[in-house]
């Protein structure tokens, strides 16, 4: 936020991209164009997306907009308060928002789109799954609509249909292994009864002269970022976890795919809090696509897995 004066009129102008040059503004021009960002804006369901409106003149500079109001031409998605903030009401649907300064005839529209989800996607999504006697896997149920965009799931029931001698399932959909074995567990929503089911076989790690009590000494990482979800273009995000002893820690960000896309850290850190930050960026230095990522943080003793967590974030252009 850039905050000036002109006159006696303070002005503070949200921008993005490298910080614009106090001296292009002037008072008393008038302005020859009204433009509202982003243009278009995936919502999940019950969310909220801030829109920015500036005014220029044809030689590009910023003026002021005079009276601006706003209107959505499919209400029942949301409303628009304000600060130009649209919260999603809980309906699906897509809308025109629609800006107009009424002091100089001036209008721009973006576009804001609710996705209903028509498919569900369990995640961490494999044929096999390695984990300790007794550890825990958080399993997630991810809805997307026919443009891939990532679309709110509701309310997800969880059913072990397969391999119930070889673990538990909450209904939560954390599943607690307790013997090597081929099981499979079904994911259902609450908005049109979508379903996916995934088949995997859980291998526990030989972990010779290691206790169970052991392995399951009481680690906690309490691992999130913040902000979540975060604007490539604006903001980096923070990654965020306690150590209780000194260890090797790996964070790797993945896909829904499961693909490996970045590491962010991969070495011995002391015990207490630590903080890492990402910008959003691949491997290759090249931003990630709109969307959910995983990030998973292992710590290890040794060379043995200590624990593991995993943490679910979004990502925006």
């Amino acid at each position: 936020i850039l905050t000036f004066s002109i006159g006696d009129t303070t002005v503070e102008l949200n921008y993005l991209g490298n910080k614009p040059d106090i001296g292009a503004f002037e008072y008393g021009r008038t302005p020859a164009y009204l433009r509202i960002f982003p243009k278009e804006a995936v919502v999940l369901l019950a969310g909220t997306q801030r829109f920015h409106v500036i005014a220029q003149d044809s030689s590009g500079y910023f003026c002021s907009l005079g009276d601006v109001q706003w209107q959505l031409d499919n209400p029942s998605i949301g409303m628009v308060d304000d600060s130009l903030i649209f919260r999603s009401s809980g309906s699906f649907g897509s809308s025109s928002l629609i800006v107009s300064s009424t002091t100089y005839g001036l209008a721009d529209t973006a576009m804001i789109l609710v996705p209903e989800p028509t498919r569900l996607v369990i995640v961490p999504h494999g044929s096999n799954i390695e984990t300790a006697p007794d550890s825990t896997i958080q399993f997630f149920a991810l809805g997307f609509d026919d443009e891939e965009h990532p679309a709110t799931v509701g309310q997800v029931s969880w059913q072990l249909l397969a391999g119930q001698q070889f673990a538990t399932l909450t209904s939560s959909g954390k599943l607690i292994a307790t013997a090597e074995g081929w099981c499979e567990v079904a994911a259902e929503n609450e908005f049109g009864h979508l379903i996916d089911t995934l088949r995997f076989e859980v291998r526990l790690p030989g972990q010779s002269g290691v206790s169970v009590a052991e392995e399951n000494a009481p680690v906690q990482f309490g691992l999130q970022n913040f902000p979540n979800p975060f604007r490539i273009s604006a903001e980096k995000t923070t990654f965020q976890f306690q150590l209780t002893q000194p260890m090797h820690v790996t964070l790797k960000i993945y896909n829904l795919l499961g693909q490996q896309i970045y590491t962010v850290i991969d070495r011995q850190l002391q015990a207490g809090l630590q903080l890492f930050s990402w910008d959003g960026r691949d491997t290759f230095g090249q931003p990630v696509a709109s969307g959910i990522y995983f990030a998973r943080l292992e710590g290890n003793v040794g060379h043995r897995v200590k624990t593991t967590a995993t943490h679910k974030f979004l990502v925006l252009r």
